[in-house]
């Protein structure tokens, strides 16, 4: 049954992950979690296990894995673009989980880390797949694009003021999905049934989307006119700034060359899509996630 199974949630103990875990326990999975500080994460999921450890820590790794049905694998951001650090934490609980030999590793990885770019966060996760796949442990590998509820739900302030930060050329596409279908499906087509994909399948909700479509999406959903940051002179005013978010470790000297890339590329998915994998299942769409993040927000 779908409430024994239980999930081991590695290196989704920050607010990202959070839609994830908890829709692990919407889903009625039972819920472990590795953490450096139980104490605030039980706060936050007090339905959830959680137990002390470290990912970089190959005991921690092997304790929390007892057990378990599913390993779900958060990999930390590459810093300052370089996928070092992110590609050392993989290494470790790899390592670490190939003693304690799990039924079924799941690892979100990202639209366009199928080969190398020269961008960090991209190069980690094509990096970490290839460790997975070369393991010889069971898994799965759900690339994921721009999660709706990061780039929409938590900019809402921005939205209300008719504005949407994405300055890159308007010509290119993008695609999205809603985190909370990667709980889903994973509760839902993996280990509810037992399936374990050994492949990497191209996570996304139907439909890619260009600027103009983006923001014809957004204003219908608000009901009001929003228009998104012109390239110019946003993009460029980044990119100036680099060297100094580079100094001060900022986040966004590892977000602001993926900005780069999306500029000159988009980001759309090629892959084995879900509707193949897994043709019962449905995906959030953005128009849909976009009627219900209003909805629920009124002024």
């Amino acid at each position: 049954m779908l409430e024994s199974k239980l999930i081991v949630a590695i290196g989704a103990s920050g607010p990202i992950a959070r839609p994830f875990v908890q829709g692990f326990l919407d889903q009625g999975l039972r819920v472990r979690i590795l953490a450096r500080r139980p104490e605030a994460v039980s706060r936050m999921y007090p339905n959830a296990e959680v137990v002390q450890g470290n990912m970089m820590v190959a005991a921690d790794v092997r304790r929390a894995a007892e057990g378990a049905d599913g390993i779900f694998l958060m990999t930390p951001m590459a810093l300052l673009n370089d996928p070092t650090n992110e590609v050392e934490a993989a290494r470790l609980v790899i390592a670490a989980l190939k003693t304690a030999k799990p039924r079924h590793l799941i690892y979100t990885s990202a639209i366009g880390a199928d080969r190398p770019t020269g961008v960090g966060v991209l190069d980690a996760k094509f990096h970490n797949e290839a460790q997975i796949r070369d393991s010889g442990l069971p898994y799965s590998i759900l690339r994921c694009a721009s999660y709706m509820e990061d780039l929409f739900d938590v900019r809402l302030d921005m939205l209300r003021k008719g504005r949407f930060l994405l300055p890159v050329r308007r010509s290119q596409e993008f695609c999205y999905v809603n985190q909370k279908d990667v709980s889903r499906f994973i509760a839902q087509e993996l280990l509810r049934k037992d399936v374990v994909l050994n492949r990497a399948i191209d996570f996304v909700a139907p439909g890619s989307y260009r600027v103009a479509q983006i923001e014809h999406a957004l204003s219908a959903a608000a009901r009001r006119t929003i228009k998104a940051t012109p390239r110019f002179p946003t993009y460029h005013l980044y990119q100036a700034l680099l060297p100094l978010f580079r100094m001060r470790r900022h986040r966004f000297a590892s977000l602001i060359p993926l900005v780069a890339h999306w500029d000159k590329h988009g980001c759309v998915a090629r892959g084995e899509s879900v509707a193949v994998a897994a043709p019962g299942f449905r995906m959030t769409g953005l128009d849909e996630h976009l009627r219900a993040l209003f909805r629920a927000t009124p002024r």
